[in-house]
């Protein structure tokens, strides 16, 4: 899935930018989200996880400099360059209501984000692995 940062006016670093897919998902917003992405491929997905989801809570950021990280991305990416890469592990909790399905679970989760841009002029974007 990839999403890209439109949302709140300029977002110049990248980590904002995951902050800000974070913040959206909570609001339940799918307008917003949706506005997020660069394409909506995975829009129904998120739909559907946003009627059950209760609250995520961002745990912690770090950014990610092993170059055999950054380097499997650039090679399935290659009109990305290492300047325009950042390369976040995320944790964060879900908790989803009553109803919903078994599939989603209630609990802590670990994601790569592979944060990218075009170019130092263009808007970051997402591109976002094993997310929950």
């Amino acid at each position: 899935m990839t999403v890209k940062s439109e949302g709140f006016g300029p977002i110049e670093d990248a980590e904002q930018v995951v902050r800000e897919y974070f913040l959206l998902k909570n609001e339940k917003n799918v307008d917003k989200l949706s506005s997020l992405l660069v394409t909506n491929d995975s829009l129904s997905s998120i739909e559907e996880q946003l009627k059950y989801l209760d609250k995520t809570s961002l745990i912690y950021i770090k950014e990610e400099t092993n170059e055999s990280i950054l380097n499997a991305y650039l090679k399935h990416n290659e009109l990305i360059n290492q300047q325009n890469l950042k390369v976040y592990k995320v944790n964060y909790e879900i908790s989803y209501n009553d109803s919903s399905p078994i599939r989603y679970k209630n609990g802590m989760y670990e994601s790569w984000f592979f944060v990218v841009r075009k170019n130092n002029n263009s808007k970051w974007l997402i591109d976002i692995n094993d997310i929950h």
